[in-house]
């Protein structure tokens, strides 16, 4: 599964829009959204601050 679709599916699990998921982590809902698209890939550094706001394990967006 690509970094994109994870973003999206742990989001809608948890039944977040893309604007919560912004003010939770600081990113804009511009980058969230060209993230989930697959538009752009998102640094290391933001898939780090996303897997804590989703309370996963460093490394698991990647898997």
């Amino acid at each position: 599964m690509s970094v994109g679709s994870a973003i999206r599916r742990h989001r809608t699990e948890r039944g977040w829009s893309k604007a919560r998921l912004a003010r939770l982590t600081g990113f804009s809902r511009t980058s969230i959204l060209y993230w989930e698209r697959e538009e752009h890939e998102p640094r290391r550094v933001a898939v780090e601050r996303l897997e804590a706001v989703f309370g996963l394990e460093e490394g698991s967006l990647n898997e």
